[in-house]
């Protein structure tokens, strides 16, 4: 039995789930799954935000840890649910560590949906949240276009690499701005809603979820680790939309 590389593979499939927004029970059981078809007993695993860490012992005198560390954060739910479905397809005996490592390598492969596809979503999706703040089809048209050019300036925000902060305070700014420009140009009627339903695509809904869920769970530092970074995305989102009607109602007197 080869532990290292029961180790290294369980923690590689943990890394994928962890940069593919995963909650930490959820890593920490595929781990688990994982090196337990292979038979390998007295497993520790530690999930954090920014780490992966999975022990094993033999007997009194020996033990092999892999520790790896997580710097890149995405959201990819297909990954997650392919990883989980593949370490409970493991306990079946399907599967050598050479082909689980060809099927790990694939799922990271594994391509997302394109760009024009996401900017559409986003778009779709403000405009409905501008719907259930009580807008008209002004507003919903207003909002829509609000919401295309909050989703090219985030993609143009991850290829330049931009600190998330301030990407989102940036991203915030200029859905207040292009609200308030639209509706002082006719294109829409209410500033509130417009305004309410771009940045809706900004809020870190699986974080705070993630968040809630390992903390119920008992993973308890995760869980505030999580709260604390959707907090500050919060903060950040307030700050870029206070900032851009501060500076609009100092220029022309009123949103």
């Amino acid at each position: 039995m080869d532990i290292d590389k029961i180790l290294h593979l369980s923690a590689y499939a943990g890394q994928l789930m962890l940069e593919s927004g995963a909650e930490t029970y959820r890593i920490e059981e595929t781990i688990c799954k994982i090196c337990s078809s292979y038979g390998l007993e007295n497993l520790q695993t530690l999930v954090i935000p920014k780490g992966i860490f999975v022990s094993v012992c033999e007997g009194l005198s020996q033990s092999h840890t892999v520790v790896l560390k997580v710097e890149k954060r995405s959201w990819n739910i297909e990954k997650v649910a392919k990883i989980n479905n593949l370490s409970r397809s493991l306990q079946k005996g399907t599967y050598s560590m050479d082909e689980l490592y060809e099927e790990l390598k694939s799922i990271e492969q594994c391509k997302t949906f394109g760009l024009l596809t996401q900017t559409l979503a986003g778009a779709v999706a403000a405009a409905c949240f501008s719907v259930l703040f009580g807008s008209n089809l002004k507003d919903f048209i207003c909002t829509f276009f609000i919401g295309i050019a909050i989703q090219l300036f985030g993609y143009l925000g991850g290829i330049l690499s931009i600190n998330s902060f301030f990407m989102n305070a940036l991203s915030g700014c200029l859905g207040g701005f292009l609200a308030l420009l639209g509706v002082s140009l006719g294109l829409g009627d209410h500033v509130d809603k417009v305004t309410i339903g771009s940045i809706m695509l900004l809020v870190p809904g699986l974080v705070i979820t993630n968040a809630i869920r390992d903390t119920i769970s008992g993973d308890l530092l995760s869980g505030l680790i999580r709260a604390a970074e959707a907090f500050l995305i919060a903060i950040s989102i307030a700050i870029g939309t206070g900032l851009s009607l501060t500076i609009w109602i100092s220029i022309f007197g009123g949103a």
